[in-house]
């Protein structure tokens, strides 16, 4: 890994973008898993955030399509505003309390 101006890149000369400090995703330079991830987890692979969608081992390879999926921030939030039953929530239904 290189610095150019301050800024990290990765094996193939993509500049690594700066994460912000409490991410919980692990950024991986390379395919090849760096450390084990359970479903549901997330990383950072060819500089974009994934979700891991099937168990990976350390050293295992990572392949979008097969065991992670590229994602952003926006979809994940998105997902979580979703109730089991299916309906939709927002923000401001749970601040006036409207949602039960």
């Amino acid at each position: 890994m290189a610095t150019l101006n301050g800024h990290f890149e990765d094996a193939s000369g993509n500049i690594l973008l700066p994460i912000p400090s409490g991410a919980t995703a692990t950024i991986e330079t390379t395919n090849k898993a760096s450390q084990a991830y359970s479903v549901g987890s997330y990383l950072y692979y060819n500089n974009r955030l994934c979700r891991v969608t099937a168990a990976i081992a350390s050293g295992g390879t990572l392949t979008v399509g097969t065991n992670i999926a590229y994602t952003s921030l926006g979809s994940q939030i998105t997902a979580h505003f979703v109730a089991t039953n299916g309906e939709e929530f927002s923000f401001q239904s749970l601040v006036n309390g409207d949602y039960y």
